[in-house]
């Protein structure tokens, strides 16, 4: 993949690879959640939670739990899905 080439090229001891994507791109096993668990060369996602309706409006839809319309798409749902804690940062 891209990721593996770009690794081999800046290795990870002395660079640091991320991506930044809408939470969108990581709720129920979409791509994001799905890269890492596969490819797994990213440092850190920094996640925007912003310009996606109004979802996240309080701690709760931000930290815990989305909501309906944006199911799975909270920090600690992200993390749920299998990407580590410290790789998301939120944006």
């Amino acid at each position: 993949t891209c990721l593996t080439a770009l690794r081999v090229f800046l290795p990870a001891l002395t660079h640091t690879l991320s991506h930044t994507a809408g939470a969108l791109w990581f709720g129920q096993g979409q791509t994001y959640s799905q890269l890492d668990a596969s490819v797994g060369h990213v440092d850190w996602y920094n996640v925007q939670f912003y310009s996606q309706g109004t979802p996240y409006t309080t701690c709760t839809t931000l930290i815990s739990v989305s909501g309906d319309l944006f199911l799975g798409m909270s920090v600690l749902e992200i993390v749920a899905s299998g990407v580590p804690q410290q790789k998301v940062v939120i944006g």
